[in-house]
């Protein structure tokens, strides 16, 4: 770190922000059209359902939960600050506790969406959207893609672990719907904040461990 963001990344971000503010619209103002994405998502994803594939979503949903995600971000960050990269060590703490945990938490209790009450597989008692869980996995394995992509000089290897990550945000999205505690419009509008935040956290870091070089 530093590592400049790219043209492409602005413009994804640009469009991670737009698709979560028609989101936040929608869902805040009921729109007909937010009903029918959940609808078409819910019977998408909750198919088949089988007893190995149950177990596996809701294990995967399990670990998305507040303690295995602080404890995997703390060990990542004194790894990385043991590797002499402090300031990726404490993006990835930002991007958890700040952005994953402050920013939704507030957006929640603004938004005061009530989660689905059909056929739930765990229990939950904070607002729906957005999906806290989506959000997290987008800071913090997308910090790590991040992290280990400007660290691994092997291309194979580099686009190796980023795919890994990329699919791993996806399948802890996707285990929320799966088990019944969250709408598919709360974790797309999860995973489009956390990559704004991701984007926004990249810039604010960089220019951080820009000034500490320049001392």
């Amino acid at each position: 770190m530093p590592h400049p963001i790219t043209r492409r990344r602005f413009w994804l971000t640009g469009l991670a922000a737009a698709v979560f503010l028609a989101l936040l619209i929608g869902v805040s103002l009921q729109q007909p059209w937010v009903h029918q994405f959940d609808e078409m998502g819910i019977r998408l994803i909750r198919q088949p359902q089988n007893p190995m594939i149950t177990k596996g979503m809701i294990d995967t949903s399990l670990s998305g939960n507040t303690v295995p995600t602080l404890v995997i971000s703390i060990l990542i960050a004194i790894i990385l600050a043991v590797l002499h990269h402090p300031w990726s060590g404490a993006m990835i703490i930002f991007n958890v506790v700040v952005w994953a945990g402050s920013l939704n938490s507030l957006i929640k209790h603004l938004v005061r969406r009530p989660r689905p009450t059909v056929d739930r597989l765990l229990q939950e008692s904070t607002y729906s959207f957005p999906s806290g869980h989506a959000i997290t996995a987008m800071l913090l394995w997308g910090s790590l893609a991040l992290v280990l992509g400007w660290l691994i000089t092997t291309a194979w290897l580099r686009h190796t672990v980023q795919i890994l990550c990329a699919s791993w945000i996806l399948l802890v999205g996707i285990s929320r719907v799966f088990v019944g505690v969250h709408y598919p419009s709360d974790v797309l509008a999860g995973w489009c904040l956390g990559f704004v935040c991701l984007t926004l956290s990249q810039l604010i870091f960089g220019h951080l461990a820009e000034l500490s070089y320049q001392k």
